[in-house]
């Protein structure tokens, strides 16, 4: 589990597809899920990481 904004906490289970956004952000379509999130600036890197790992 990442937790890539102050109220969302995705499994990467769940990731369906991600997209890369304006501001180095990356929007992220999760499974089952209607709402597109996005990752803030500040934690953009560190969750590419977390993906890699």
């Amino acid at each position: 589990m990442f937790k890539i904004h102050r109220s969302k906490i995705i499994n990467i289970d769940f990731i369906k597809n991600i997209k890369s956004h304006f501001k180095n952000r990356l929007l992220i379509t999760i499974k089952n899920y209607t709402e597109k999130v996005m990752t803030s600036s500040s934690t953009t890197s560190e969750f590419r990481k977390w993906l890699e790992d």
